[in-house]
């Protein structure tokens, strides 16, 4: 998927929110900012996706962004590593977002390698 298709899904799931009645329109109050931790692992050096994790209560999932390695890591509430996990066969080109989803045959991790800065995809 190009850059150019993410962000005209993105225009049109927006317009299609936009273009019902107010009282239609979910309404999302959020607390004020804090914050909880900073990533202190060399590691994890460019953060480019976070998910919560289905199976571990307290655990984000993350990674880096494009041409590092392919690995995810899990880290806590304070954002201190607590695993890492390296994917075979699972190149990094350009990795931009991951999420968390439940389905009826488990629980899954999906990484979204969509990035294009060079043009080139």
């Amino acid at each position: 998927m190009t850059k150019g298709f993410t962000t005209l899904l993105l225009l049109l799931s927006l317009t299609n929110a936009a273009a019902q009645s107010p009282s239609n329109v979910p309404r999302l109050i959020a607390d004020p900012a804090r914050l909880a931790g900073l990533i202190a692992d060399p590691a994890i050096d460019e953060v480019s996706g976070l998910a919560a994790s289905r199976l571990h209560p307290g655990i984000l999932w993350t990674h880096n962004d494009s041409g590092s390695s392919a690995d995810i890591y899990a880290i806590d509430a304070k954002a201190k590593t607590r695993a890492r996990v390296h994917l075979i066969n699972v190149p990094n080109f350009d990795w931009e977002d991951m999420a968390a989803y439940t389905d009826a045959d488990g629980h899954w991790l999906m990484i979204a390698d969509t990035g294009d800065n060079g043009g080139v995809r």
